[in-house]
């Protein structure tokens, strides 16, 4: 039976090391091993005397068993991921670690072992886990969650592995179990002490005594958990990144589409009025994004998460007795509006209430986590909806608060999907928004690790231009982000006038139409600096060509005398703009300003990144704009 366990074991440490590296970085240990013939013995005979009289060595499930840690619970909700992410990479690999060419033919068990002291945390892996494999074809019922009485907490997969020796394949049940330090400590203790030890029985005086203790130390780590928890909340780097003008349009596009046709008539004015809410409360992050100086409050949005709840609660029973398809469109509604706040509330505490240049104090810090993690939890719950889980909107709306958190590789995951399922022939919302801002954030997440891998490089220390290290260094990422770069193109064939609708009705659609120019214009001076043709962008199909008549145009909604809609990254995109479509007289007094900022102190030239890539424009911009 233990023939080729260690090759198996050898097998899946290889490709751990070679293709999960985002494994190894959010595991703090990683352990393996392969059961001895004493141990396997010893639990087939353990199992036989407990009463399973057919139970033998073919049933045991933890031939080769693998053990990821975490020091903190929160970190362990997204190892569950990323281990899940990195199966189903392998699914049909030609190194052919696990069995078969989907999830469902490698995974024969999920259990979620929960206890009080973790309920929170682990109850969050088990809603992704339902979500995510019911996703992948897997029956709803498939992942189980138990409470145990030894107080245990744990993750536990059965995974099918295989070793092919001679064209034959011979398998094995991989064990993987994912839980932090401090529950590992409590289990190897209490296994040795109590569960394999085969000379105390459980009616002995000592026993008794015995496991009394070990349930004490069991508190005291849980103690020690929620303490480490605490301080890693308080005093790990915030990632969380600044609220945007793009990231506010998601929120905002169709509030509460559909359940007027699940709700009577009666509930229709109560509908405009929160949809009215929603839009106020979005205002106000909007007006954070044009102008840094302004705040927002986080009791705007937990008074906009009451508001919602109480209306949830409100109809549920009339919407019980209605079809599934009814009640799931009802649920995604609501719960996406109620995720959103969250998020948005958690931003609120993050930036919305400080000033520019200061920094987020530690309760703001551990505020914003808390309502960034019950954002994730509905975004969770909602991809169990029949009909949902692939939404590109919820795909998109779960990586951004991945985003929030930090952890790009999942944020990218997620956008990648959303990307993917937005080019579906059947996806229903063909030339909105959306197809700008899906791939604006990949795009901008793509950048993002470019931009840190560069930022490590000998060139950075150079000087080199990060537009041409990214496409000598990232060929797969520089070509992809030039794709997505063109995709802002979509702005100018579609009804800039409608698209402003679906933002906000209430807003002045002129402005929108500023907003919608610029993002076009910037992305096609980025394309243009990857290598791409002005030409490219041009347009066939009747909508606004991106062409010099286009960059005149959007000059008229800008003005160097309104200073908030005139940020250093706005004057860095029109004196390239400048410089591409060979505007010298207007450009002068572009990048002028621009040398005024930087002379003046801009905060924004703080990020290294951004202080090279605007000298650089200067440097540029003075040698095409300026006379000799």
């Amino acid at each position: 039976m233990l023939s080729g366990a260690d090759t198996m074991m050898t097998l899946v440490n290889n490709a751990l090391s070679l293709g999960s590296n985002s494994i190894v970085r959010e595991a703090y240990q990683i352990k393996s091993r392969v059961k001895d013939a004493e141990s396997l013995i010893e639990k087939v005979e353990k199992k036989r005397n407990e009463g399973d009289l057919d139970y033998s060595i073919d049933d045991v499930r933890d031939i080769v068993g693998f053990r990821f840690l975490t020091l903190f619970k929160p970190n362990l909700v997204s190892l569950v991921e990323v281990f899940v992410d990195f199966l189903e990479k392998y699914q049909g690999h030609p190194a052919e670690v696990f069995v078969g060419n989907s999830l469902v033919e490698s995974i024969e068990e999920v259990k979620v072992y929960q206890s009080k002291a973790s309920e929170t945390d682990y109850l969050t892996i088990y809603k992704f886990l339902r979500g995510y494999l019911r996703s992948r074809g897997f029956s709803p019922d498939f992942v189980s969650l138990e409470e145990k009485d030894t107080r245990y907490s744990s993750v536990h997969f059965i995974v099918k592995g295989q070793v092919i020796k001679a064209g034959q394949s011979k398998i094995f049940p991989i064990e993987f179990q994912l839980r932090t330090v401090f529950e590992d400590v409590w289990s190897e203790i209490e296994h040795k002490l109590l569960y394999k030890n085969s000379e105390i029985k459980s009616t002995d005086e000592k026993y008794r005594f015995g496991s009394s203790q070990i349930r004490g130390l069991k508190l005291i780590l849980d103690g020690c958990s929620d303490n480490a928890d605490s301080s890693f909340l308080l005093l790990a780097p915030s990632s969380a990144e600044q609220a945007s003008a793009s990231s506010l349009s998601s929120n905002t596009v169709k509030v509460l589409d559909g359940i007027e046709d699940v709700l009577p008539s009666s509930a229709h004015e109560e509908i405009k009025r929160i949809r009215e809410k929603i839009i106020a409360a979005y205002r106000d992050v909007a007006a954070r994004s044009s102008d840094k100086t302004k705040t927002f409050s986080p009791s705007t949005f937990t008074d906009l998460i009451e508001t919602l709840s109480d209306f949830k609660s409100k109809w549920e029973a009339h919407v019980a007795s209605a079809d599934a398809p009814a009640k799931a469109t009802f649920d995604y509604a609501i719960d996406m509006e109620i995720a959103a706040a969250n998020y948005w509330a958690g931003q609120a505490y993050l930036i919305g209430s400080i000033g520019p240049g200061e920094a987020p104090k530690d309760a703001s810090k551990n505020d914003a986590s808390k309502f960034f993690q019950r954002a994730q939890q509905v975004y969770f719950d909602l991809t169990a909806l029949d009909g949902f889980a692939k939404d590109p909107v919820l795909n998109f709306r779960v990586g951004q608060t991945y985003r929030a958190f930090g952890k790009s590789d999942l944020a990218i995951t997620y956008f990648e999907a959303a990307t993917e399922e937005m080019k579906r022939p059947d996806w229903k919302d063909k030339h909105s928004i959306f197809e700008i801002l899906i791939p604006r954030h990949l795009g901008y997440m793509y950048w993002a690790q470019a931009e840190r891998a560069y930022s490590n490089s000998p060139g950075y220390t150079r000087g080199e231009d990060p537009y041409e290290w990214v496409k000598q260094n990232y060929p797969v990422q520089s070509r992809v982000l030039r794709d997505l770069l063109k995709a802002y193109r979509v702005t100018a064939n579609i009804d800039l006038k409608e698209v402003s609708k679906d933002i906000d009705p209430t807003r002045n659609l002129e402005v929108d139409r500023a907003l919608a120019y610029n993002n076009t214009l910037d992305y096609g001076v980025e394309y243009v600096k990857f290598g791409g043709k002005v030409e490219d962008l041009a347009t066939s199909d009747g909508g606004e060509a991106f062409d010099r008549t286009f960059y005149n145009r959007l000059y008229d909604y800008f003005s160097l005398d309104d200073r908030s809609t005139t940020r250093i990254e706005l004057l860095d995109t029109f004196v390239n703009a400048a410089v591409l479509f060979g505007d010298k007289e207007r450009g002068q007094l572009w990048l002028a300003e621009l040398e005024t900022r930087v002379e003046n102190g801009a905060p924004e030239m703080r990020n290294k990144w951004i202080a090279l890539v605007v000298n650089r424009t200067i440097a540029n911009g003075r040698r095409a704009l300026l006379p000799n």
